[in-house]
Parts: structure tokens; C-alpha cells; sequence
């Protein structure tokens, strides 16, 4: 269609021919097409950052649950030594 020409040089020749009708419509379908191709990655792109953000996202909250499952298992069977006291020859324990 346009023999390799990029948008740049085919406006630049539209310029200098402004009475080539196949030429402007060339430099118009063109440009919509690299306006196309620009949006389409500019979609993309963002898709996968949203999607390594899900990804994050799901990873921080799996962390999240086992370390709640984590602690409560820790309180649940942690280890409540008895503290006893004992009075030795009639002497009284005291604590400083």
C-alpha cells in the first residue's frame, strides 16, 4: 500500500502534492492506523500491569491468612508453664 513509507514521509509527500487524492487517503488511513496500533499497546500495557497487580494482590493475602493461621496457632497451643511457689523453711518468697 505504501511501499514500506512511514506516516512522516508519506505527509511530508502529501504536503508537497496537495492535489494527490490517493496519496492524502493513503496519509490518512495511515495515521489511523499507527493511532490504532499506539492505543492498542497503550491497552496492553496497562492490562499487564493490572494483571501483575492481581497476581501481587493474591499472593499478599494468601501471606496474610497464613500468618493469621499462624499466630492463632501459636496462642492456641503455646505452652502456660505453672508458676508455683513454694515457701522453703518457713521463709516467704518474695519477688523483686
Amino acid at each position: 500500500m505504501t511501499g514500506g513509507q512511514t506516516y512522516a514521509q508519506l505527509s511530508a509527500a502529501a504536503m508537497a502534492q496537495p492535489g494527490n487524492a490517493k496519496l492524502a487517503g493513503e496519509v490518512a488511513t495511515v495515521f489511523k492506523g499507527e493511532a490504532l496500533r499506539s492505543m492498542l499497546l497503550n491497552a496492553f500495557g496497562w492490562w499487564k500491569v493490572s494483571q501483575i497487580t492481581y497476581i501481587a494482590s493474591l499472593t499478599a493475602f494468601g501471606l496474610g491468612g497464613l500468618t493469621l493461621l499462624a499466630s492463632l496457632f501459636g496462642l492456641t497451643l503455646r505452652r502456660n508453664p505453672e508458676i508455683i511457689h513454694e515457701v522453703i523453711d518457713g521463709t516467704p518468697v518474695t519477688h523483686a
